[in-house]
């Protein structure tokens, strides 16, 4: 759902955008994105897309995943909630299709896409954990070749759906860690374990895209990235 108003910038109208564009180019781009963030969710882990539509606290509860030291996220359906009737502010010199300018028509729109939402999270908790699973068994199984592992994912609650399910397999590792670009206790202790001339070994470090730039790469025998 299109939240924040409609007002075309300077920057923009230096560059010859009109109102008619400006509106066009939000009410096909909007689709687009959350197009864009299921999918993105969805290669990334199940949890990871429920935590989109749901919540943080809904894959707590609903996925056997224990505490997750996490800020809590997602929830799309939520926002839709907050936001039903209250549409954004017309800042343009036109008018506005009626279901972003009338409360009652925001609502109803509001609605359907809470539906859409609520079908697709339906339809995410019948997916298997097979490629979960898959994904933690093929790190410990390069970890019987390599010394020291690490794999980048976007999203922090596939980071720890990874840990966990390595974690139950119970084979012979030193440790698993997740470092995010937050965290800096996390952040040093990957480093250390991966700085150059370290002894450590059976080590997996599981990092969010905010620590790629910031992780000492120069140890690590192997770094996955989530395609």
């Amino acid at each position: 759902m299109l939240q924040t108003d409609f007002k075309v910038s300077k920057y923009q109208r230096q560059l010859g955008i009109s109102d008619e564009d400006y509106l066009d180019m939000r009410l096909k781009s909007a689709p687009r994105l959350c197009s864009y963030e299921i999918m993105s969710c969805l290669r990334s882990s199940k949890a990871a897309l429920l935590e989109h539509i749901s919540g943080t606290e809904f894959v707590q509860e609903n996925l056997d995943m224990g505490n997750l030291s996490k800020n809590k996220t997602g929830n799309i359906i939520q926002k839709l909630h907050s936001i039903a009737g209250r549409p954004p502010q017309n800042k343009l010199e036109i008018e506005l299709p009626d279901w972003l300018s009338d409360r009652h028509a925001h609502r109803l729109e509001c609605e359907k896409e809470i539906q859409i939402y609520e079908k697709i999270a339906e339809l995410t908790k019948k997916i298997s954990y097979s490629r979960e699973e898959r994904k933690a068994k093929h790190l410990l199984e390069l970890l019987e070749n390599h010394k020291l592992l690490i794999a980048f994912d976007s999203h922090i609650i596939s980071l720890s759906d990874i840990k966990q399910r390595i974690e139950k397999l119970g084979r012979d590792f030193q440790k698993v860690i997740i470092a995010t670009g937050d965290d800096k206790t996390y952040r040093k202790q990957v480093n250390k374990l991966l700085k150059l001339g370290s002894t450590a070994s059976g080590v997996i470090a599981l990092c969010s895209d905010a620590m790629s730039e910031g992780v000492n790469l120069q140890q690590a025998s192997i770094d996955i990235l989530r395609s």
